[in-house]
């Protein structure tokens, strides 16, 4: 009886060894799985996924339904997998646009009013593209896919750090 108690009792020491050791290792941080992903969601067709890091900046170029203006909104990539509004774009103040504060957070660059603020953090980008609006979106690796043209009109698109 002795000799499977001898097993047992190092069956477990090896066992509470190994757990030990890998409660110990470092967990990879989250970052190294970023991925940016752009769906059409009325397929559930991935249209793009890349690789992204924290800080990296995702833009969103369209024209103003009623304005007839273009418009970039300018997205950082989050470490939590979120993405944030930094910047907005815009050459004329019009409905939906941001209202200028007299705080500083705004300023005119070549023609174009530049509106500096963070929003809150977003889980996910939902829109919907039409060609007359011409969406394009401006992946952090410089790829640019025009939303319009990959998925019929209206219907939605969802941008998300996965």
């Amino acid at each position: 009886m002795r000799r499977p108690r001898r097993l047992a009792a190092c069956g477990g020491a090896a066992l509470g060894l190994a757990l030990l050791v890998a409660g110990c290792a470092p967990a990879p941080p989250a970052e190294r799985d970023l991925a940016l992903t752009v769906t059409d969601v009325a397929r559930g067709r991935v249209l793009a996924r890349e690789r992204v890091e924290p800080g990296a900046w995702v833009r969103l170029t369209y024209v103003h339904s009623t304005e007839g203006r273009p418009v970039r909104a300018t997205f950082r990539v989050e470490a939590d997998r979120t993405l944030r509004l930094v910047e907005t774009a815009f050459p004329s103040l019009g409905p939906g646009l941001p209202a200028l504060g007299a705080d500083g957070t705004w300023t005119v660059e070549d023609g174009m009013i530049v509106a500096r603020s963070e929003s809150a953090p977003m889980a996910e980008l939902r829109l919907r593209a039409v060609p007359l609006t011409r969406h394009r979106l401006t992946l952090p690796s410089g790829r640019t896919l025009d939303l319009g043209v990959l998925v019929e009109a209206g219907d939605p698109i969802r941008v998300a750090v996965e």
